[in-house]
């Protein structure tokens, strides 16, 4: 049934069947700014006899000259409610997204910090602000995510954001807080509609309410059913991804290209954006979408190719399109000087060398080597440089030496790797091994002697 404002009455008892009925122990800590929302959402909280303890957490922006008023008011309201409170002063840092984006950030960062495991953060985002949320995201030009709107619920930092006021509007809560005779602080930038929910909020939506009272409950249902179609089409998209042959790269990801053109327009579109997704990346727009999809259709592919948005970065080698993190792919563009020391190799013990770009190499000790080119254990000091250039290699695997930089022309290694690759040298010079790609048929070990299984890889777990 359609919600209106007549059924949409705000109180314990509807904020009791608004809170999660599986809730595995833990807390719910509350954002209490000291608003009329969250003030609402506090008192309607503990007249509902919650089964588990409430704690408030108040975040001091620092931005308005009254954030200390603001602050002695949420902690009176929880002193005389009986309820644990805790300030958090936070420093907000404009990085260039917006005062509004830097404040959001910090003080998501602060309820992190006081998230445990089973916690339910309570935030009192109601119907109006999901309005505001959709229209800004209409007027970004956003997909059908975007349409979702805010979530009812999220994972977030060891537990669950959780929304339980979605379902009611600003006026249903401004009749509950009369009811109850409770105050509450009013932000006064509010009132500076040089903000754009500002905006929305004091000059379209009274505009819009006189027309449609019930607009931003209307609006609300709308995200829900979209979150509910986004749900089938990811499912969908879960069931085809593997086709595309994902795997994991030594930093990074990658997808079959070949794969992934015989797919109609809408579903490359729709398995790129979950790719990017399940990688923790931005999913990527209409027009890094758009210039994709003119380079796969071009009969030569430029193997130059480089796409980028938000935080990812996308290149194509071969057969393949390879995802990172803006951080990783940032790490492989910097050639730093190779490192000069010498490392100690014992058989007693695993060893981890941080080399270049973010990776590492890792020694496994082996008791008896098969044949599939372990390093000899007769090296116990090795030297880790990068090829300068002109270098000659005989990996064990062929019968005659060839320059390293055909070798590593010939092999499937993406060509953005290449002066990255450490080189293994012994202490009078001698190539031992390059990177985890081989190792010299002068230092395999023999089947059955003792040596190391080289492994070349990411430090962190960065994409």
């Amino acid at each position: 049934m359609l919600m209106s404002e007549k059924n949409n009455r705000f109180g314990p008892d509807a904020l009791r069947r608004c809170l999660p009925q599986d809730k595995p122990g833990g807390r719910y800590l509350v954002a209490f700014s000291g608003g009329l929302d969250s003030r609402c959402l506090l008192d309607a909280l503990l007249k509902s006899a919650p089964a588990y303890e409430v704690v408030a957490i108040h975040v001091h922006h620092g931005l308005s000259a009254n954030a200390d008023v603001w602050s002695r008011h949420c902690a009176a309201v929880c002193h005389q409610a009986g309820v644990r409170f805790i300030e958090e002063k936070v420093r907000v840092i404009n990085t260039g997204k917006g005062i509004e984006d830097a404040a959001r950030e910090a003080r998501y960062a602060a309820f992190a910090r006081h998230m445990e495991t089973g916690d339910h953060l309570l935030m009192a985002h109601h119907a109006d602000d999901q309005a505001e949320t959709l229209l800004l995201r209409l007027l970004r030009g956003t997909g059908a995510k975007g349409l979702e709107g805010m979530s009812q619920q999220r994972a977030f930092s060891s537990g669950i954001i959780w929304r339980p006021l979605l379902g009611f509007s600003r006026a249903a809560l401004e009749i509950y807080a009369g009811q109850q005779a409770l105050h509450w602080v009013e932000d006064e930038s509010n009132a500076d509609s040089r903000y754009d929910r500002n905006f929305l909020r004091n000059n379209i939506f009274p505009l819009l309410n006189e027309r449609w009272p019930d607009f931003a409950l209307r609006w609300q249902q709308t995200a829900t059913h979209v979150a509910e179609t986004n749900q089938l089409a990811d499912l969908a998209v879960q069931q085809v991804f593997p086709s595309l042959q994902p795997r994991p790269e030594k930093s990074g990801a990658s997808i079959n290209v070949s794969v992934l053109q015989q797919y109609a327009l809408a579903e490359r579109n729709a398995l790129l954006r979950y790719w990017s997704e399940l990688l923790g990346l931005d999913a990527p727009g209409a027009q890094p979408l758009a210039i994709l999809h003119q380079h796969l259709q071009q009969a030569q592919p430029d193997h130059n190719f480089e796409l980028c948005w938000g935080g990812a970065v996308l290149k194509r080698f071969q057969q393949r399109l390879y995802l990172y993190s803006n951080d990783a792919w940032q790490n492989l563009q910097v050639i730093t000087p190779g490192q000069e020391s010498t490392w100690d190799l014992s058989l007693a013990s695993h060893h981890q060398i941080p080399v270049f770009a973010g990776m590492q190499l890792c020694f496994e000790a082996v008791n008896a080597a098969g044949a599939d080119g372990c390093l000899a254990a007769r090296y116990p000091h090795i030297r880790i440089d990068r090829r300068q250039g002109g270098e000659r290699s005989h990996p064990h695997y062929r019968a005659h030496s060839q320059t390293l930089k055909k070798l590593l022309q010939a092999s499937d290694i993406e060509p953005w790797w290449r002066d990255q690759i450490p080189l293994l040298f012994s202490e009078d010079g001698q190539l031992l091994a390059v990177g985890d790609l081989w190792v010299e048929k002068s230092a395999m070990a023999a089947i059955g002697e003792p040596g190391w299984r080289i492994f070349w890889r990411e430090t962190a777990n960065s994409v």
